[in-house]
């Protein structure tokens, strides 16, 4: 969206090149990952062996589940939706059959289980944190991976958040 409004602010016809720009953002991400697959060649080791095994689970006709660190029961819902249109006189309503009897969606529980099984990760650090902080009486507020309290109490946090991630 943001390299859109660039390109057009330069006055070029977005539309009339959407072929274009989707190829060469195609390229961008392939160069990006390829790049980043380097860096972080461990990450992306580990990130391949997640979806190996959430490929070898979906093979099975299993959806991808685990128990996050915390003892949280995680089960992805990807199924093959089942669409039904219905047409009355005054409209048209398309409802989707979201059953767990329906067969798994193959490729989002491969795709989807490293982002999640990370996020799992992430959240459970964040939910021993707020505990052992509340166990101190100290204020903790997070969203996502920022963590605040007290300017006075980001040592002792700092201290928290190592102390949970080893935890974990």
């Amino acid at each position: 969206e943001k390299i859109e409004e660039k390109l057009e602010a330069q006055g070029l016809d977005v539309d009339a090149r959407e072929q274009e720009i989707h190829a060469a953002c195609g390229y961008l991400a392939s160069v990006t990952m390829d790049v980043m697959g380097e860096l972080f060649q461990g990450a992306r080791q580990t990130m391949n062996w997640l979806a190996t095994c959430a490929r070898l689970i979906s093979s099975q006709g299993q959806p991808v589940a685990w128990i996050s660190p915390t003892g949280i029961p995680a089960v992805q819902p990807y199924r093959l939706k089942k669409p039904y249109t219905i047409v009355t006189l005054l409209q048209t309503i398309v409802l989707t059959n979201t059953s767990d009897s329906l067969p798994i969606h193959r490729q989002r529980q491969v795709t989807a289980f490293p982002p999640n099984y990370v996020h799992s990760l992430d959240s459970s650090h964040m939910l021993l944190t707020a505990l052992e902080m509340d166990r101190r009486g100290l204020v903790f507020s997070a969203v996502h991976d920022s963590f605040w309290t007290h300017a006075t109490d980001i040592d002792e946090m700092n201290d928290i958040l190592r102390e949970s991630f080893v935890d974990l």
